[in-house]
């Protein structure tokens, strides 16, 4: 009976575990009655030595197969050097065994991978909205501030657009506002623990009302309102390379800086299309710095509905716990319907979405359109280029939407001009194959 067996199936390397080595292997072996294997990585044959082309300090070698045995050595040069591990890569090895003596014999195969974890000095965050309807994300990262005793500072202030009091973390680092603090006295920093007399303890936080001038305010960080660096150092930026486009300022004078939440633009991953990413240091501390997302510079505005859409968390609590994953890359794909149970993973999720796409035959209603779920979202803004009509290569006027599951409600659509609201049952939309989209429904 032919049999081809490879082992072990996987090795998983962390480049921070043999950071001290000139070199490191592992060895795939394989056994066989059959009289050939061939080894391939990608369409590259492995023989002697053979450079990976992923990665120019990875090489490959095959013994060949002798009396029914051989092995695959897969070798890393100077891992020492983090400059030549600076992502997670996988390495895989697809194996063919055949019978030269028997053509009738089939073919066998079989695949090991070697995944390298770089010991990273940043980490990468990627983050995507599920129906991809975000035009600007944005991300606010911090880290809040504990007093000497161990316990929070917050500041407690009104807010008069909820008629209540909120509170809000101090911050010891605001790492995408550029925001430090000097540290307290007696733990080798500059800054005096006000103690009592300014602040009031709250079961286990210290809190700060909105005091004046001259007094002790942590929280004293809104634009034109800075404290002549007495507390925080605002000369340290975090993430220059994030600094373009709508984010291209620093400082505590500029206005446009945005010192907390939304935060900074992330930048498109083109790795990984559909996601965007930032790059944290490390410096930030798993469990303790926490991270908020927001569609915009400004944040959304628009219905509740919309800016749940369009931030997370979506109403005002702490931002998501950052996580402790060895390669430092962790993924969200912002779900608004999971409500609170959105969380980084470890590992890119898989995304299936449906697009539904309107086409408009009429030529008296315009170029825009504002469409929603009955009884749920809005994939626009009303009298606002979010529903801009687009044309398609046969010159059609369309409107598209995209969903994380089939639609199952009615759709309402309104054209500018329009006196009333009108609406596509369930039943109306039109299944399509072949096409970058599902359903589709025409207005005539």
């Amino acid at each position: 009976e032919p049999y081809f067996v490879v082992t072990p199936p996987q090795y998983i390397i962390r480049i921070s575990d043999i950071s001290n080595l000139p070199v490191h292997e592992v060895t795939f072996s394989y056994e066989t009655n059959l009289t050939d294997v061939e080894v391939k990585c990608g369409e590259k044959d492995v023989t002697t030595a053979d450079t990976w082309t992923e990665n120019q300090n990875v090489t490959l070698t095959d013994s060949g197969l002798k009396e029914g045995k051989g092995t695959v050595t897969v070798t890393l040069d100077a891992p020492y050097n983090p400059a030549n591990y600076t992502r997670t890569q996988t390495l895989t090895l697809d194996y063919t065994a055949r019978d030269s003596r028997n053509p009738e014999i089939k073919a066998i195969t079989a695949h090991t991978t070697v995944t390298i974890i770089p010991n990273a000095q940043t980490y990468r965050l990627h983050f995507r909205p599920v129906n991809d309807d975000w035009d600007n994300p944005h991300i606010y990262v911090y880290e809040p501030l504990y007093a000497p005793d161990g316990k929070e500072v917050l500041r407690e202030w009104w807010n008069s657009s909820i008629r209540a009091n909120e509170q809000e973390n101090a911050l010891l680092y605001g790492f995408t506002g550029g925001v430090t603090f000097k540290g307290w006295s007696n733990q080798g920093g500059t800054e005096q623990w006000p103690g009592n007399n300014t602040l009031t303890l709250n079961g286990n936080r210290w809190l700060a009302d909105n005091v004046g001038a001259g007094t002790w305010n942590p929280l004293n960080t809104d634009n034109n309102a800075y404290q002549t660096g007495r507390v925080y150092d605002y000369s340290i930026d975090y993430c220059p390379s994030f600094r373009d486009g709508c984010c291209d300022h620093f400082g505590p004078d500029d206005r446009e800086h945005n010192i907390k939440w939304p935060g900074v633009k992330m930048k498109v991953d083109n790795e990984n299309p559909g996601w965007f990413y930032f790059d944290l240091p490390a410096l930030a501390s798993p469990g303790t710095t926490l991270i908020m997302f927001a569609d915009g510079h400004s944040g959304p505005t628009g219905s509740d509905e919309y800016i749940k859409q369009h931030r997370y968390p979506a109403h005002l609590v702490p931002g998501v716990p950052l996580y402790d994953y060895a390669d430092k890359d962790g993924w969200f794909l912002y779900d608004p319907d999971k409500g609170d149970q959105n969380e980084f993973v470890d590992d890119k999720p898989e995304v299936i979405t449906y697009t539904y796409r309107i086409y408009i035959n009429a030529t008296d209603r315009g170029n825009r359109i504002h469409v929603w779920e009955v009884d749920g979202k809005a994939f626009t803004t009303w009298n606002t280029p979010s529903g801009d009509l687009k044309t398609d290569t046969e010159g059609k006027k369309y409107f598209e939407f995209t969903l994380s599951s089939p639609e199952d409600k009615r759709i309402g659509y309104k054209f500018i001009n329009d006196s009333s609201d009108s609406f596509i049952e369930v039943s109306e939309w039109k299944p399509v194959t072949g096409k970058d989209y599902d359903y589709e429904y025409t207005i005539n």
